[in-house]
């Protein structure tokens, strides 16, 4: 069995890279990443990339970097947390590969516990249950609006599974809930650049594609921070268009789910025309306000059409960097097939020379022992002929003596 594919079989010995997208998060980044370094079962490697945060995220990262060696930090310029994320995917060299946001935390058993299903059920994609905590870490009270909503997305999940229970909202809810197999990115392809629900795109091309066997955990193995500078906070009508435009491509990519994206897709439309409405009513009380109404609708049909234009070319720029990814991995498995069939043709090499050399010292013994049976011989005749020599000339002079006699 190939080193990778062992790896790949037996959770003890399991590589796994952690990513650590980092964006203005002091005051959290130092918990994510100790709560990575404590797993249970040991991570290879923590790839953390500062997206230009202007706090003290990235000092801190350093100081964390000089206490362990697993501790890799890079920055950039702001880029964008997809942007962020699939820069570390490039550079991960793990067999599975998990994301950690710098405001999250995980439990100690996360990764013991996710690799326990992928070996068990043959997964690529493993997903777990969340736990809502505050800006201090403490929990969220069950009636907080974000509880609530999550425990209506996880009666979807029981209910239905998690396949359908993607199509109508996102129980993966961050990220930092990403658990997969290197092998899976060739399937599902990077994180698209999408502002609010890159998570939950990235979710649903995984779990909609069934030969990566995605399974969920009902454990609460991560804590999801909800605090003031959350993304989706900063959502509304913006998130509602980005989330319908998805979805409508996902119906496309996917169409044997296309009835159950449906109820997701006519809900987000429903809440854009709402935003819509409200705005209309609110900016169209005196002819002033419809005027600018008129205005800013027009600025938003061209923004629109920008954004789509934008939306279209990332698509694009995400296209060829897929067909990048699969053309560098052929590659690279090329190289170590052909790696693996010269090391088999130098062994073969050796034992035909280790042979050759074999059957040359055995002709070199046959020709020397010939050698020495045929000196023997030619000494036995020698000796043969001097004897019957000796032989003759005894029998010659006994002849002689006879005569003499007479």
């Amino acid at each position: 069995m190939a080193p990778d594919q062992a790896r790949t079989n037996n959770k003890d010995i399991a590589r796994v890279s952690v990513i650590v997208p980092v964006f203005n998060h002091e005051s959290f980044v130092e918990e994510a990443v100790l709560s990575a370094l404590s797993q249970s079962h040991p991570i290879f490697e923590l790839i953390a990339i500062d997206d230009g945060s202007t706090d003290g995220s990235l000092e801190r990262l350093r100081l964390l970097e000089q206490k362990d060696r697993r501790v890799r930090i890079h920055s950039q310029t702001n880029r964008g947390a997809s942007a962020t994320i699939n820069r570390g995917l490039m550079m991960a060299a793990g067999d599975w590969i998990a994301v950690l946001n710098s405001d999250d935390r995980w439990l100690p058993e996360r990764l013991a516990r996710l690799l326990e299903i992928a070996m068990l059920k043959d997964a690529k994609v493993v997903f777990s249950r969340s736990l809502a905590i505050d800006e201090m870490g403490e929990p969220l009270d069950q009636h907080h609006s974000w509880c609530v909503m999550y425990e209506t997305l996880m009666h979807h999940l029981t209910s239905a599974g998690l396949s359908q229970a993607l199509c109508r909202g996102n129980p993966v809810i961050s990220s930092s809930n990403f658990f997969f197999h290197r092998s899976a990115l060739k399937r599902v392809g990077m994180l698209r650049h999408r502002r609010f629900v890159a998570d939950w795109d990235w979710a649903l091309r995984a779990v909609l594609q069934d030969s990566l066997q995605c399974q969920w955990c009902h454990e609460p193995l991560l804590e999801y921070r909800v605090h003031s500078t959350n993304t989706i906070r900063k959502s509304g009508l913006r998130s509602s268009i980005e989330i319908a435009r998805m979805l409508s491509g996902m119906q496309i990519t996917f169409p044997a789910y296309a009835l159950a994206l449906s109820p997701a897709l006519l809900a987000f439309q429903r809440d854009i025309r709402q935003h819509v409405a409200r705005d209309a009513y609110a900016k169209g009380q005196n002819q002033s306000d419809a005027r600018h109404l008129q205005e800013r609708s027009q600025s938003e049909a061209v923004r629109f059409a920008l954004e789509t234009e934008r939306d279209q070319a990332r698509s694009a720029l995400d296209a060829l960097q897929t067909e990048h990814d699969r053309a560098r991995m052929a590659y690279t498995a090329e190289i170590a097939r052909l790696e693996e069939v010269l090391v088999q043709e130098r062994s073969q090499s050796e034992a035909v020379r280790f042979a050759l050399e074999t059957e040359r010292d055995q002709a070199r013994a046959d020709q020397r022992a010939s050698h020495e049976a045929h000196e023997h011989a030619v000494e036995q005749l020698e000796a043969a002929t001097l004897a019957l020599k000796l032989e003759r000339e005894s029998r010659l002079g006994h002849r002689l003596r006879k005569l003499w006699i007479r």
